[in-house]
């Protein structure tokens, strides 16, 4: 094996029952977790990489009870994970080349979920309050999708299908709901 051939994992963790998990099959990749709390579960698997074109995994845990899921394969996708309150739930999916995915949460009880099939793809979830929920789903190249809640309980949907999609959602105050859907593109 040449010496080049390495994957860089790093947990750190501060508080009680915290559990992290990093899997690694290829070259080149980078994951981190940070925990800070108790009870947080973080999760990351990568596969896939070439030299120079690893992928790349952040999860950082601030509060109890918190859970992380990042799952990527291919090259240079990149993921974010950003977790401050407590009973948060994120998970990203990447499957494809170029990726970016940004998911933060702030307050109690979120849900954020999304996947991202093909190339090039960009998502940036914000939820700031308590028991929000959202969902991305891309498939195809060059999509993007932006959520931002703030406030309590709100919905936001956002699938892409195809090219060159952008779609944007900002729900401010309690209880709002959004749903978009786009097929085709450039």
């Amino acid at each position: 094996t040449d010496m080049c051939e390495w994957n860089y994992s790093f947990s750190y963790q501060t508080g009680d029952d915290n559990t992290s998990t990093q899997n690694q099959t290829g070259i080149w990749h980078d994951a981190f977790v940070y925990q800070d709390g108790n009870g947080n579960t973080a999760t990351q698997e990568q596969t896939g990489g070439d030299y120079f074109q690893g992928n790349f995994a952040v999860s950082d845990q601030d509060g109890d009870m918190n859970t992380s899921l990042q799952i990527q394969d291919g090259l240079d996708n990149t993921a974010y994970i950003t977790q401050d309150g407590n009973m948060n739930n994120a998970s990203q999916g990447q499957s494809g080349d170029d990726n970016l995915a940004n998911t933060t949460q702030i307050g109690n009880g979120n849900i954020s979920a999304g996947l991202q099939v093909g190339d090039i793809n960009e998502s940036d979830v914000l939820q700031r309050g308590d028991t929000n929920f959202s969902l991305v789903g891309q498939g195809g190249v060059d999509n993007y999708s932006f959520i931002r809640q703030r406030g309590n309980s709100n919905v936001a949907a956002s699938g892409q299908l195809g090219t060159g999609n952008m779609s944007w959602i900002r729900q401010t105050g309690n209880g709002n709901t959004a749903l978009t859907g786009q097929v085709g593109g450039l």
